[in-house]
């Protein structure tokens, strides 16, 4: 079972042709799309990012004044919580025996995941011993978007888990996360430079 709070494709692979048309609103309502009949009942946020600068704010707030009542915005956080503590989303206080754990769990992602401090404070919750180590990777997604070539995206990934490990005193963590859709593409060389008992 992957801890990876990720997507499988880049996303520049989900121009879906169900959404051609498609158009934003002005006002706050669901985007407009022609071919669509039904409107969904959930919607994704495919990003991590996305999900903790934005999708609480959605859920409590946006979807009240859409016109579109009952619905829900999903985002990645919380399947990859569950994932890391074995703990599912809704049960929001320690159970046996994950409020045991003290594990080294780290956290890769971009500077506002990071920011937003959404794993950390979600992971301990369900796991008040776990050690939740955060790191970002901020030239890391330009990279990979613009094709770089891998030595160039093996330095990035190497200097994340290096700049990492200081913060653990070369300590390494016993899971780590991902937290960017586009990491699955370098997870190869997150496998390369973190060590081989490192769950991701």
């Amino acid at each position: 079972s992957s801890i990876r709070g990720t997507a499988a494709l880049p996303s520049s692979a989900l121009s879906l042709p169900a959404f051609r048309g498609c158009r934003s609103s002005t006002s706050a309502t669901m985007p407009t799309c022609p071919t669509a009949t039904v409107p969904p009942t959930r919607s994704w946020l495919a990003c991590n990012t996305a999900t903790c600068v934005a999708a609480r704010t959605l859920q409590q707030s946006w979807l009240a004044v859409s016109g579109w009542p009952g619905r829900n915005v999903l985002g990645i956080v919380a399947p990859t919580v569950e994932a890391a503590t074995q703990t599912p989303w809704a049960v929001t206080a320690p159970q046996y025996p994950q409020k045991y754990n003290t594990d080294t769990v780290a956290v890769f992602g971009t500077t506002r995941t990071i920011a937003s401090h959404a794993y950390p404070e979600e992971i301990r919750k369900r796991c008040p011993k776990v050690t939740v180590v955060q790191q970002t990777c901020p030239e890391l997604v330009p990279a990979i978007e613009e094709g770089a070539p891998e030595p160039v995206l093996d330095d990035l990934v190497r200097r994340g888990v290096a700049a990492l490990l200081s913060q653990t005193d070369g300590a390494p963590p016993h899971r780590a996360i991902l937290g960017c859709t586009h990491y699955p593409l370098v997870e190869h060389l997150f496998r390369r430079h973190l060590p081989a008992f490192t769950r991701l």
